[in-house]
């Protein structure tokens, strides 16, 4: 079977790699673009590409609630965009990095329990360095 695949953005790339994973006996093409032009750069590439249009509805739906569960965590919760954001530890009382690892991991699981959405997180002692 022939694949062609196109993604772009956050978690466009690791997306590309699990296409290629789950299908090793197919003919798998994969274009990656990081611009915003990714749908006009995917025509260009592949003229009878089919677009899937997303639902901002159910992005914004899944982004609330998981912005609940991080706010279940810590009061000072930071949205950066409908994806990202930065929770704030400090009220916490949490002493030990040890202790910070443990929170995060719990709340990284209770998101997959709950929403079955996988996180990142960077635990840091500012914004800057935890996005590295």
């Amino acid at each position: 079977m022939r694949i062609t695949a196109l993604a772009g953005g956050i978690g466009g790339a690791r997306f590309l790699r699990g296409v290629l994973a789950s299908r090793p006996n197919d003919d798998v093409t994969v274009i990656g673009n990081t611009g915003d032009d990714i749908w006009v750069h995917g025509l260009r590439v592949c003229p009878d590409l089919i677009l899937v249009p997303h639902t901002g509805g159910s992005y914004s739906e899944m982004s609330r609630r998981m912005f609940d569960l991080c706010e279940q965590v810590t009061p000072i919760v930071q949205r950066n965009s409908i994806d990202e954001g930065y929770l704030d530890l400090a009220p916490c009382g949490l002493k030990t990095l040890a202790e910070i690892e443990t929170v995060a991991r719990r709340l990284q699981e209770r998101i997959w329990a709950d929403l079955q959405i996988t996180i990142s997180i960077g635990i840091a002692t500012n914004k800057l360095v935890s996005q590295i």
